[in-house]
């Protein structure tokens, strides 16, 4: 069903240079140029004749070279203008292009009606039918003017409609007139008033979230966080335990879309499957279809060296056949750190006193982003703590901000937000400000694991932090991302249950998963939880080749703060976006008080050292790619693609693009040269169709332009 998509969201940016190998819109170019030819190639060979005509001193000749006129005119060059017509009418009213979204295509339709009303009026027999039709009011002098004086049959008129018609092939292929410039110019103008108007109120809006949103804990909270914190050498239950079970649990509203118990009789399983079963499941993750349970169980059963070598070397095959050899980069950017929640393992959780707390303002929001945006960032993910009445407005500003960011090479290009569960009128406030990807971590599926990491505040309802992906959709977001904090939970009961709300979101809604974060637990300031079921880095890398062959179509994605450097082999077993860090560090200002951590703790590896070290180790490309979501590769549509392959083809071209951007403006002198080298080698490894379109968007790039993509 996506080649149908594709043909509806054809041209919503008016740029790109072809459908990925969709048959309806090709056959439609192919029939467009076939027109275009028909009219062009005419209207020169009328030329030719109506000179032939007025040169010839043979008077006899002169008869026939009228008939060639008519017969050129009638059987090729209004059959040429009518198909063009017709097509464009396709394109206008099916595709995205529209009739007047675009200036270029404005224009072509002004001169093909201008074309056509001029030939069908002037020169054909329905111009004569006209004039006698007006001679009975003594109308038809204007018509017969036009015809003597305006437009006589010389060869200026055919020189002009030859001019004409070139020019409009060359805004055909250049498109220089458009609304891009102006759809991309930021809109300061309207932040600026609007942060004049805000300031007053926002300073006060802070004031009152300091007194309401950071109180001390009531008695009763303090009594629950003291009996759900696990003490020191306390056992926790194993994956098969069933420790823990009567204890009482916080109220679930919604009945949940999966049981745990049909999960845990699954993980049952202990032997390894032999190399035959092995063989079918990664034959099919190649494939690009999903696995199942079972399935699943049996690749976390591998423990022969050879076969987890196999294991870990497919997952790394199956992302180069769905994305192809390249890695997206990602910044991401806390705006505030109050939150509701008494989340034991993190440090913005309500009680925590070891912390700064702060709200960022607009214009703290715009320096931090152009931090960020001078680094070569073209991607952020905003984070923010759970509060128990999330303020949207707060977070549609941030968004709105940091889209209208945008000084010459530096420029924010997508915004995707980190949230907790909203109501379904919330998010449709956030796709109305054009959000991206909206993260949404379960952090475990294990609900007795859940409820002690979450005694108190709003994450502790798990039903609605379950379903929570699920509303977004409903709600009219088009990509929601899944995400683990493995250490809360078993990380086999985590994993398997990840895989089933990715499949079921897959069926329900044609997508879910576009994302799936994969982070360990890790200390954070002011905090005294031990992780309650340790993964270790073999154990971690096991889990991100899991996910990659359970779930093919996902982008996983990895923290560059994952310690011991472990997400530089977690890109070698199927990660293909990483999050990574600042030198600038835009938190520098949340440390105003004494004795305080400043928090959150900036990030310490450099986008330039991550650039490194997939151009020198992993060989793969860099990539600051936004393309997809702005041309409307979304949702189902982008999902479909993914699934049947086909947007490998798009991540290379617009990674090369992306990356030749940062290696231009950003990069030391060495990462260039390197990463010069890398493109070249990529560009030689292409299939011929798509080294063509790469090359087309690496010579704009190198003549000055940005942000070009297909």
């Amino acid at each position: 069903m996506y080649k149908f998509d594709v043909v509806r969201h054809f041209g919503i940016r008016g740029k790109g240079f072809s459908s990925p190998d969709n048959y309806i819109i090709k056959t439609l170019k192919a029939f467009h140029l076939l027109s275009a030819t028909a009219w062009a190639g005419g209207a020169l060979s009328m030329q030719a004749l109506s000179f032939l005509k007025f040169s010839t001193p043979e008077a006899d000749l002169v008869p026939t070279i009228q008939a060639c006129l008519h017969f050129v005119d009638t059987w090729v060059v209004i059959p040429g203008l009518a198909g063009c017509i017709l097509t464009g009418l396709f394109y206008s009213f099916v595709t995205a292009i529209g009739f007047f979204k675009f200036a270029w295509i404005g224009f072509k339709w002004l001169i093909s009606l201008a074309a056509c009303f001029w030939g069908l009026l002037f020169w054909s027999s329905l111009g004569d039918e006209l004039i006698v039709w007006l001679q009975q009011w003594h109308l038809d002098g204007p018509l017969r003017f036009i015809r003597a004086f305006i437009l006589p049959e010389t060869m200026w008129q055919g020189a002009l409609q030859l001019l004409i018609i070139l020019i409009m092939c060359l805004i055909s292929v250049y498109r220089p007139i458009s609304f891009r410039g102006r759809q991309r110019k930021p809109v300061r103008r309207v932040l600026e008033k609007e942060a004049e108007e805000k300031l007053a109120r926002e300073k006060a809006l802070e004031r009152k979230r300091a007194q309401t949103w950071f109180l001390p804990m009531s008695e009763m909270d303090k009594e629950k966080v003291a009996t759900d914190t696990p003490k020191v050498g306390e056992v926790w239950f194993s994956p098969n335990s069933r420790a823990g079970r009567n204890q009482p649990k916080p109220p679930t509203g919604a009945k949940l879309w999966f049981r745990p118990s049909l999960i845990e009789e699954v993980l049952q399983r202990n032997n390894p499957p032999d190399d035959h079963e092995l063989s079918d499941i990664l034959a099919k993750s190649k494939e690009l279809t999903s696995l199942n349970s079972k399935e699943i169980v049996a690749l976390m059963r591998v423990h022969s060296p050879d076969q987890l070598e196999t294991m870990l070397s497919t997952a790394f095959e199956v992302k180069q056949k769905v994305y192809g050899d390249r890695v997206v980069l990602s910044a991401p950017l806390h705006i505030a750190n109050y939150c509701g929640s008494e989340c034991l393992y993190c440090a913005n959780r309500k009680s925590n006193t070891t912390i700064e707390r702060h709200y960022m303002n607009l214009k703290e929001m715009r320096e931090s982003g152009l931090k960020l945006a001078r680094q070569g960032h073209k991607r952020v993910f905003l984070v923010t703590g759970q509060l128990p009445n999330a303020d949207i407005e707060y977070l549609v500003d941030a968004i709105r901000v940091f889209y209208s960011i945008f000084e010459g090479k530096d420029e924010i290009r997508r915004v995707n937000v980190n949230v907790g569960p909203l109501d379904a009128d919330d998010y449709a406030v956030l796709q109305q400000a054009d959000v991206g990807t909206v993260l949404l971590y379960q952090d475990t599926y294990h609900e007795e694991a859940y409820h002690r990491a979450h005694p108190a505040g709003p994450k502790s309802d798990y039903t609605s932090r379950l379903n929570a992906p699920e509303t977004a959709l409903q709600s009219g977001i088009f990509d929601t991302g899944l995400g683990l904090v493995l250490g809360l939970g078993p990380w086999q009961f985590d994993i398997l249950a990840l895989a089933r709300h990715a499949d079921y979101l897959l069926q329900n809604y044609g997508t879910g998963g576009r994302t799936v974060s994969m982070h360990r637990l890790r200390p954070a300031p002011g905090c005294h939880f031990s992780t309650p079921y340790p993964v270790s880095d073999s154990e971690y890398l096991r889990c991100v080749a899991i996910v990659r062959l359970a779930i093919p179509y996902t982008g996983i994605i990895l923290t560059s703060k994952e310690p011991a450097n472990l997400w530089r082999d977690g890109c070698s077993v199927g990660a293909s976006q990483i999050l990574t860090g600042s030198v600038a560090n835009p938190y520098s200002t949340w440390n105003d008080g004494p004795d305080k951590v400043p928090f959150p703790l900036g990030e310490e590896c450099h986008v330039e050292e991550v650039v490194r070290f997939l151009l020198e180790d992993a060989r793969q490309l860099p990539s600051f790619c936004t393309a997809c979501p702005r041309i409307g590769r979304q949702g189902s549509l982008f999902t479909s693609m993914v699934r049947e392959g086909e947007m490998k083809n798009q991540c290379g071209p617009n990674s090369m693009s992306t990356f030749l951007e940062y290696l231009l403006h950003y990069a030391s002198a060495e990462t260039k040269r390197l990463g010069l080298r890398l493109i070249d080698d990529k560009l030689a490894e292409m299939p011929e169709l798509t080294r063509r379109r790469a090359k087309i968007l690496l010579d704009g790039i190198k003549r000055g332009k940005n942000d070009e993509f297909v």
